[in-house]
């Protein structure tokens, strides 16, 4: 995990909302009952994505000390 955190710290940040995703979708597959992924289809929640991860672009390009950090290393 440490090393993935030097590469690329957002994935660790975003991996639970990955693994909610695969199994809502593998229950969905293999279930009668759905399992609804209301959170996926929120606009607040696609627009806080696309601004974390836009955020995270520009912030870990900058030579600075706090920000270099997020840059892999």
């Amino acid at each position: 995990l440490a090393q993935a955190a030097n590469f690329n710290v957002l994935f660790l940040l975003f991996l639970p909302v990955i693994f909610y995703s695969a199994i809502a979708f593998t229950w969905n597959v293999f279930s009668h009952r759905t399992m609804s992924q209301r959170l996926f289809q929120s606009p607040v929640f696609i627009k806080g994505v696309l601004v974390v991860v836009l955020l995270f672009a520009v912030l870990r390009n900058i030579p600075v000390a706090p920000f270099s950090w997020l840059a892999p290393h």
